[in-house]
């Protein structure tokens, strides 16, 4: 890998010369020659293009303008015509540019010969025959270049660029259309430049650079206006609103999306409105509106087979056996898979193919046809490793070592898995690192390599957060903050020392190189003189030496107590995070109990201040409760022991949640007395309690400062049951008993418990907290779908949401379908 990246870097730098020269050439101060369009005899067509212009029958508005308008034209403007034709044209650009080739060589025209080779490789590229495609355009460019036909030059160069980032070039396609785009300014050839400027915006979107795609995008609608070239306003318009999408931004891209399909309609374009229709698909799939983006998928394939664009057929075929595929209809989702593939490998686009082969892997998985998911698995990262797609090969290996794991074979899945984890580092793609490290975590626990599954561990903790594991050790584990403050210090001043001391023998060096100069200048009578000097620096050289020396076994030793530190303190929070868990309700606890339900559990730090506890009390009915303590990290997870401790210890004697939070309440104060005051510390928890009885579908509750929210009439209403303005501990109202409330519950209600957390959480685009109003419309929103999907929409959702902020407290939130 490390060779194929060095090997493209050299074909950039190749290329960007390669182009530079170009350019110099075409502005050096000779006097430039002038673009020879003459012709020497009159234009005859051959009979099959002359039939085929005279045909009145309607193609688009472009093409139907330019066959009018060659018959009205002089000689010299019809080759011009002819090529423009060749170039919109698509189902005759072949023969038209081989009839613009016949006409310049024999009326000895080299520019319109240039022209001709120019569109040979238009059509080459178009066809995805790249290699003809770059002979063609190359025998353009040498001739404009050796002519100084600035027109040609930047008409291949741009054309170039295409072929490059058609191969995955994306940096070379860009140095390219910005030498295309400056030669065609020079000569204010603003189609040549407006083309330009889109196909650098499509380069930078693949990049993923959006805010550098969206200014060359503008620009080329702003020269596109003043031209008139509706064509590519589109292809702006449409892609601009790809970006939106991307960016989950769903109603700014469909306006533009809306924007593009009327103007292409307007116009006549079919090939920019299939796009069009074909994303906005896409977006209604993401919302999971089928039915709509079925409608537009079978609108866009249609318009696609009428103008023979194959690989528009072929992605939407892919995105139709998704949509089919998220709706259950697996054999429907196949056949367009294997559709897709059918075209993809007539076209040669391997990437669309293995793109099917992984998404018939995943189907396969999740059918527990493991063995036949490995295959699809493996075809698909065969292609991938071929065209160098990382993020595809990646995801096919990963999948590949999810599939090894859940039959067991444990080495093979470790095998396949560290690959994944090495192309994910090597490319720096973030998530693929986060889920390879979770993966090779649970593969080394199998195989009882428990440091390893720890290293994995780590990483895969370092990966999710945008904070170094140093920082996350300094919120963690604040009992051992001092140590570690103490171990960071000492490595600091140690390379400081280490420092000095350089710094003292490079000071040293030169003042001894110094002293040689003047004792040569001085001559021969001072050697003597400068033998003493540099005796006398060598002792000095080998005393500083030696203090080096010792500054560096002191700096290796600062280094491994701070690694030590370090190990220590991060065995510490992960076995504080595994005594915490067993505190907490356990999933055969709920299983017994609940029969649909979901728990979103989300700590900011390893350990965590909320917890989720269960109790069968000895009535018959089922307790729960969502609590949130004092505090988070560790403090917060040592509060929440004591806090589950002294709920046990009430549940014991008390049946009714009013009495059992009182009980609660009155243990944690007696007990937080210990710490030297009179009466305890303010410290505690809210809490929401809630008593099931399944047998009549009743509640009982007493909550604390938490919120419990109904939804009733399938998802129409939600009802608020208010809480006590007191916590669970010490405050001014302590004496004051928790009232309990009863509420009758339908079939089909669905009971949330939730903490602060998710409400607090800061995100979105301006950054503000997300509330509690938008968390009520949202659980109403959903709250028909099964609960252990509605958890995972509302995980994607915040983390959608939050962004790259930081996660601001502990998170909890359970759902209980009656």
């Amino acid at each position: 890998m490390l060779i194929a990246r060095r090997s493209k870097k050299l074909i950039i730098l190749s290329v960007f010369a390669i182009a530079c020269i170009a350019f110099t050439i075409s502005c050096s101060n000779e006097q430039p020659k002038t673009e020879n369009k003459n012709i020497n005899s009159k234009i005859v067509l051959s009979p099959d293009i002359d039939e085929l212009l005279k045909d009145t029958t309607k193609v688009t508005p472009i093409v139907d303008s330019l066959k009018k308008e060659f018959f009205v034209s002089n000689d010299s403007m019809r080759l011009d015509i002819l090529a423009q034709l060749s170039e919109n044209w698509r189902a005759f650009s072949l023969p038209l540019a081989q009839e613009l080739l016949s006409q310049s060589k024999k009326n000895q025209s080299t520019y319109t010969e240039a022209l001709a080779y120019c569109k040979f490789g238009i059509y080459y590229y178009r066809a995805y025959k790249i290699d003809s495609a770059n002979y063609f355009l190359e025998k353009a460019s040498s001739i404009g270049v050796s002519k100084n036909l600035k027109a040609i030059q930047s008409e291949s160069i741009a054309w170039q660029g295409e072929v490059q980032r058609r191969l995955g070039n994306k940096d070379t396609a860009i140095i390219l259309q910005k030498n295309a785009q400056e030669i065609a300014r020079t000569i204010k050839n603003k189609k040549i430049e407006a083309f330009s400027l889109m196909a650098q915006g499509e380069a930078y979107r693949d990049l993923f650079e959006f805010d550098k795609a969206f200014e060359c995008y503008n620009k080329c609608i702003t020269i596109a206006q003043e031209i008139g070239d509706t064509y590519k306003i589109i292809i702006c318009y449409n892609s601009i609103g790809d970006i939106n999408r991307v960016k989950g931004n769903y109603v700014k891209a469909l306006e533009y999306f809306n924007k593009s399909m009327n103007l292409a309609k307007s116009t006549g374009n079919k090939r920019p409105l299939a796009y069009s229709l074909n994303t906005l698909g896409d977006i209604y799939s993401a919302q999971k509106e089928f039915s709509k983006a079925l409608k537009f998928y079978e609108e866009a394939i249609k318009i696609a087979n009428e103008i023979e664009d194959k690989l528009r057929v072929s992605n939407l075929y892919n995105s139709m056996g998704l949509t089919h595929e998220l709706l259950k209809n697996k054999d429907m989702a196949i056949e367009f898979y294997n559709r897709s593939i059918k075209i993809s490998e007539e076209i040669g686009n391997t990437d669309n193919i293995a793109l099917s082969y992984s998404r018939i892997g995943s189907m396969k998985y999740d059918d527990k046809k493991v063995n036949e998911a490995i295959e699809y698995f493996q075809k698909a990262y065969k292609l991938s490793e071929e065209t160098g797609n990382a993020g595809q090969m990646c995801d096919d290996l990963r999948d590949m070592g999810q599939c090894y794991f859940d039959i067991k074979d444990y080495n093979k899945a470790k095998n396949v898995a560290e690959k994944s984890l090495a192309i994910a580092q090597e490319t720096e793609l973030l998530e693929n690192i986060k889920t390879s490290a979770f993966l090779l975590y649970k593969i080394n626990s199998e195989l009882n390599n428990p440091n390893q599954a720890l290293k994995m561990l780590s990483l895969f903790i370092e990966s999710k957060d945008s904070l170094s594991n140093e920082e996350q050790v300094k919120k963690f584990a604040a009992v051992e903050y001092e140590a570690k403050e103490e171990g960071l210090k000492a490595e600091q001043e140690a390379k400081e020392k280490t420092y000095k001391a350089e710094r003292a023998r490079e000071e040293e060096e030169l003042k001894r190189q110094k002293t040689i100069r003047y004792a040569f200048t001085i001559g021969f009578v001072l050697v003597l003189v400068l033998v003493v000097v540099v005796y006398r620096n060598l002792r000095e050289n080998k005393k500083k030496n030696a203090i080096i020396l010792e500054q560096k076994k002191e700096v290796e030793h600062a280094k491994e107590l701070v690694e030590e530190k370090h190990k220590e303190i991060t065995d510490s929070i992960n076995y504080a995070e595994r005594i915490q868990r067993t505190f907490l309700a356990t999933e055969e606890s709920l299983n017994n109990n609940l029969k649909d339900y979901f728990i979103y559990f989300q700590p900011k730090d390893v350990v965590s201040g909320d917890f989720y506890w269960s109790y069968k009390l000895a009535d018959g009915n089922f307790l729960m409760a969502t609590a949130d303590s004092t505090g988070h990290g560790v403090p917060g997870s040592i509060m929440s022991l004591l806090n589950i401790t002294s709920l046990e210890k009430a549940c014991e004697h008390y049946t009714e949640p009013a009495d059992i939070l009182n009980h609660t309440r009155a243990t944690i104060i007696e007990r937080l007395k210990k710490d030297g005051s009179a009466e305890g510390g303010k410290d505690g928890m809210d809490c929401s309690l809630i008593s099931f009885n399944f047998s009549n579908n009743t509640i009982k509750y007493s909550t604390a400062n938490n919120p419990i929210w109904i939804a009733q009439e399938n998802g129409t209403k939600l009802l608020e049951l208010k809480p006590d303005k007191m916590p669970v501990g010490k405050h001014d109202k302590d004496k004051e008993p928790f009232t309990q409330n009863t509420v009758q519950l339908n079939k089909g209600d669905v009971v949330y418990s939730l903490t602060d957390g998710l409400p607090d959480q800061f995100g979105g685009t301006t950054g503000k907290k997300f509330m509690s109003k938008r968390l009520k419309e949202l659980l109403l929103s959903i709250s028909q779908e099964p609960m252990k999907e509605q958890g995972e929409k509302i995980k994607v959702i915040l983390n959608e949401w939050k962004g790259n902020l930081e996660q601001v407290d502990d998170i909890t939130l359970i759902g209980v379908r009656i």
